[in-house]
């Protein structure tokens, strides 16, 4: 009941997103169900249905649905398999949201080559990422340079794979300020510039 009362809210607003001509409309694959007993329930049709309903009227509209990948340590997120974000892909015509920090979170400890090599194969399915900083591969948000994150080298070899979307720092997580994002995402371009 909750993912149908979640799906006719979200078609509210991809018509509302069409409205104003937007793009592309994210969303997030949902919560875990939780019984009684505290034992988790996640059905994979069940959310390709409710995936399938809003590529539909996204697809009437004129918008992609995309959808973000999930971070880690999130207990109550449902996270999908590599496989599962591929089958949505090529099934039901979506793309994705590629949150860095929350690949990071799951990949920082592999090397290069593997990290590489996963985030190559999730390339040609994105339309949009978002960053910012990361300290030790938490998922946690930070303003760019407040952790070790070398977001430079990700974004660099996403743009020599040939991504050719957006890449979006996001303004909020860890404690800090709105402004002290946008500062450290101004300071990042300036460099960039000056490259």
């Amino acid at each position: 009941m909750d993912r149908i009362i979640a799906v006719d809210y979200i078609s509210l607003y991809i018509n509302e997103a069409s409205r104003i001509g937007a793009k592309y409309f994210t969303i997030h694959p949902g919560y875990l169900e939780f019984d009684d007993n505290g034992i988790s329930d996640f059905d994979f049709k069940q959310l390709s249905k409710s995936i399938l309903k809003l590529s539909n009227l996204a697809k009437e509209k004129g918008i992609s649905i995309l959808l973000e990948n999930t971070g880690s340590d999130r207990e109550k997120y449902i996270v999908l398999s590599d496989e599962q974000h591929e089958i949505l892909c090529h099934e039901y015509s979506i793309y994705l949201t590629l949150d860095i920090v929350h690949f990071e979170s799951f990949m920082n400890k592999k090397s290069t080559n593997e990290y590489n090599q996963a985030l190559k194969k999730l390339i040609p399915y994105v339309r949009n990422a978002h960053f910012n900083d990361v300290l030790n591969g938490e998922h946690i948000h930070l303003p760019l340079g407040e952790g070790n994150f070398d977001y430079h080298r990700v974004l660099s070899f996403m743009v020599n794979e040939g991504y050719k979307g957006n890449f979006i720092i996001e303004e909020s997580g860890g404690g800090f300020s709105p402004e002290e994002f946008i500062f450290a995402g101004k300071e990042y371009i300036e460099s960039l510039n000056g490259r």
